[in-house]
């Protein structure tokens, strides 16, 4: 009786106030569902990687600006630092190819993945970017931008900041401000500096004097540029390994330029680790590079360079082995597909005790890229005075 009563009295109700309820009953049940989809994995959102952005204009030469705006975004979400970011050497190799963002970041071994592309019509510049997560594959946010090719030297902060929000990432008051502080506002010289950097990556003779030649336009068109002057640096010191020209001569105009970069700007991670393998490759004053490359690692610890040439450049030449290994792992921990670093690595297990784990390394290398030989310059100098 009971039931048949209750069955009566809901028929009563007016039909509008039943979809009220059982709108308001979806709702708390999608909401619900997003909810345990979020807390699905207890996975922490603590490394990402960032997959190259395509270019989807019609026109090629527009990599430069596709490329540079990812690595700059990298190079932002790297000053993070509770985020692992994988470096620019490893997410590279996935240029061009169709993977499933999933895939990368299981293959990389990190809890989100950054995916995006650009488009580029006439002065307006359109970019696309997504984040994702590795383990279930949830889209945590997306953004659609659009800018004028003058305003979009700004960009990849832009996102790199909307990033850092959605991962409730956190820098301290010093870290914000040279966070938010822009390199410059000449969209030419920014433009130059992209491409500058687009050659320097390419690591041939030719590539690296074009480089050159783009680093110092780029101060041409700003003076006060200061990553310019630390990218014409290192296209400089880089140069001496390729033997484009006297490497020593290489290395003086290394020194001078990475000089004006620090008077310019103190705190530039990439100046000091500039300074660090002049005063390596030039001058042979360990003390002085082993201040400049911690230095530069206190400023931005996720830059797998840093690590690198300081392993190389500093520690190994003065037989401090352990610590070379312990900066190369972790060089290899934010670039782990390089080849240049697995290969030296590799070397520096090259002792009776370690054979085995060079014998493993190797492996994963089994060539030597050109860029070798200058990472171990210093270390064969050292050795033969």
């Amino acid at each position: 009786m009971l039931i048949i009563k209750a069955i009566q009295d809901l028929r009563r109700v007016p039909l509008r106030v039943h979809v009220l309820v059982g709108g308001a009953v979806a709702v708390l049940l999608v909401a619900t569902a997003l909810l345990l989809r979020w807390g699905a994995s207890d996975e922490t959102l603590d490394s990402i990687a960032v997959v190259p952005f395509s270019n989807a204009s019609a026109n090629p030469n527009t990599d430069y600006l596709s490329d540079g705006i990812t690595e700059e975004l990298i190079d932002s979400l790297s000053q993070f630092p509770n985020l692992r970011v994988m470096a620019r050497g490893t997410v590279f190799r996935y240029k061009g190819r169709q993977d499933e963002p999933r895939k990368v970041g299981s293959d990389l071994k990190v809890a989100a993945v950054v995916t995006g592309r650009l488009i580029q019509r006439g002065d307006i510049v359109t970019v696309q970017a997504d984040l994702g997560r590795v383990a279930d594959g949830f889209e945590i946010w997306s953004e659609h931008y659009n800018r004028r090719m003058a305003d979009v030297f700004g960009l990849q902060q832009e996102i790199a900041k909307d990033i850092s929000e959605k991962l409730n990432l956190r820098l301290s008051g010093e870290q914000q401000k040279q966070f938010a502080r822009p390199s410059t506002e000449s969209q030419q010289a920014y433009q130059l500096y992209l491409e500058g950097r687009y050659f320097w990556n390419q690591r041939t003779p030719e590539s690296l004097k074009k480089s050159i030649k783009r680093f110092e336009q780029a101060v041409e068109a700003e003076p006060t540029y200061a990553v310019a002057y630390a990218g014409l640096a290192d296209a400089f010191y880089v140069s001496g390994g390729y033997e484009t020209a006297e490497p020593k001569a290489l290395y003086a105009q290394a020194r001078e330029a990475a000089k004006k970069a620090l008077q310019l700007d103190d705190s530039l991670a990439e100046a000091h680790a500039a300074m660090g393998s002049v005063k390596s490759l030039l001058e042979w004053d360990w003390a002085g590079a082993d201040q400049e490359f911690k230095r530069a690692i206190e400023l931005n610890p996720g830059d797998a360079n840093a690590h690198y040439f300081y392993a190389c450049m500093c520690l190994g030449p003065t037989s401090r082995l352990d610590e070379a290994i312990g900066e190369m792992k972790k060089a290899l921990n934010l670039d782990p597909m390089s080849l240049v670093i697995n290969t030296n690595l590799a070397r520096m297990f090259f002792f009776p005790w370690q054979l085995h784990r060079a014998q493993e390394l190797s492996g994963k290398a089994p060539g030597v890229c050109p860029a070798s030989r200058l990472a171990c310059r210093a270390l064969r100098a050292k050795r033969d005075v």
